[in-house]
């Protein structure tokens, strides 16, 4: 694993596994820090050239509205914009994240990508290791 940007709070890193962008939370960010860390995967999502993300949220704290309405409305658009596809995010284990998360689901609108929630790592890891399989299957049956 190379990290490509770390703080104390989040970890962004290229996984080539999973032909994937990982942002792992660590903790509680917000503001400068939030976006910062966010920009952060936007900016390897961009130079790999990536369509995935994988967004481990299990220790990621609440995410305040301020941030919430800035990943949903400035974002979210911005990655999709740079090539995003899909997203997996590994829900957080602490019950008031989660419910905060569920809710901001909801106001991400009508992009042009495939977002699914797990509860786990390996379940995130095997749905977008299958996104390439299925793509290659399309592929060759286009030809």
């Amino acid at each position: 694993m190379n990290v490509y940007y770390q703080t104390s709070q989040a970890q962004v890193y290229w996984d080539p596994a999973l032909k994937a962008v990982v942002l792992r939370w660590k903790g509680f960010a917000q503001g400068k820090q939030f976006k910062k860390i966010n920009d952060k995967a936007l900016e390897l999502l961009k130079q790999k050239r990536g369509k995935k993300l994988l967004i481990d949220s299990r220790e990621q704290s609440v995410i305040v509205q301020e941030d919430e309405a800035w990943l949903s409305k400035d974002w979210m658009p911005k990655a999709v914009e740079i090539g995003l596809k899909y997203s997996a995010l590994v829900k957080p284990r602490n019950a008031i994240p989660k419910a905060n998360l569920k809710k901001s689901c909801f106001k991400m609108g009508k992009l042009p990508y495939t977002g699914r929630c797990f509860v786990d790592m390996d379940e995130a890891s095997k749905w977008l290791l299958s996104i390439d399989k299925t793509e290659l299957q399309a592929c060759q049956t286009s030809i």
